[in-house]
């Protein structure tokens, strides 16, 4: 019993993770930037002002990380790397903009969106082992 919930939740996870990764490849970055900046607004309290710093923030970070990642010049790992190295700048940028106890909670956000992504690579990893 409890192998089949873990088994749907992965299927759950990873089609949902598909799902996500083909809009956002419909969607052109200023929406997905205001997407997300829209998300940290209702999770950190954002004022106007933060809320279009952060969106010029997001908005240059998808840009050049859509750059990135359509440069087939780049190998895959070059690739993720840059990607890692711009989110980093993403985080940093972002935390000067932010109050004391907004960035308390934006690292709590982010260290969770890492475990889970820890977990659903983990699972998605596991089966193919197995094989």
């Amino acid at each position: 019993m409890k192998s089949l919930k873990l088994i749907l939740f992965t299927l759950a996870m990873t089609f949902s993770g598909s799902v996500l990764f083909a809009q956002e490849a419909t969607q052109s970055a200023e929406e997905r930037a205001t997407k997300q900046t829209e998300q940290m607004a209702t999770d950190l309290s954002l004022n106007d002002e933060q809320k279009q710093k952060i969106y010029m923030i997001n908005l240059g970070i998808i840009q050049k990380n859509d750059a990135v990642r359509s440069n087939d010049a780049l190998s895959s790992e070059l690739k993720t790397e840059s990607v890692k190295q711009n989110d980093d700048a993403r985080i940093q940028q972002i935390k000067s903009v932010l109050t004391p106890e907004q960035n308390t909670k934006f690292d709590m956000i982010e260290k969770m969106k890492f475990e889970n992504r820890k977990v659903i690579q983990k699972q998605t990893i596991e089966p193919r082992k197995k094989n």
